[in-house]
């Protein structure tokens, strides 16, 4: 099994390389401070994960998502697209070969996801998504 340490210091890292790409810093700090975790919405404004209207159902999936993949979540993304409300999740897998691509993937803007489609279950997938710094948070943009 993963050590969850290991996992928590490989999500401060790329949340320093989101960071260095122009998510504020406060998101780093707090995260290194007490784990918390932020999520962006609304143009990139960014919302504790624990303090949102629709939060509850969003950290269930967080949840759900972690026991079930034994992997660490350190920002979500909530997306309205053509097909349903997304949360795209950035996570720490607990395959510890596969986190310097993940991290170079990050750097290109294109990090590898899971999508919770909130409108459509059998819509929910892994897969890569385009980001882009906005507003202090993030925004996803294909």
């Amino acid at each position: 099994m993963m050590n969850k340490e290991l996992q928590i210091q490989e999500a401060e890292k790329r949340l320093e390389i989101l960071v260095n790409k122009g998510m504020v810093n406060y998101v780093l700090k707090e995260y290194q401070e007490d784990r918390t975790v932020f999520y962006s919405a609304h143009f990139g404004i960014l919302y504790w994960l624990k303090e949102h209207n629709n939060c509850d159902e969003f950290l269930e999936k967080v949840r759900i998502f972690e026991a079930d993949y034994d992997a660490l979540v350190y920002h979500a993304i909530v997306t309205r697209t053509d097909f349903g409300l997304c949360l795209s999740l950035l996570y720490v897998s607990k395959s510890k070969d596969e986190w310097e691509d993940d991290r170079q993937a990050l750097k290109e803007s294109f990090p590898f996801v899971y999508v919770f489609n909130l409108d459509d279950e059998w819509c929910s997938e892994f897969g890569t998504i385009e980001i882009t710094p906005l507003n202090g948070g993030l925004i996803r943009v294909g």
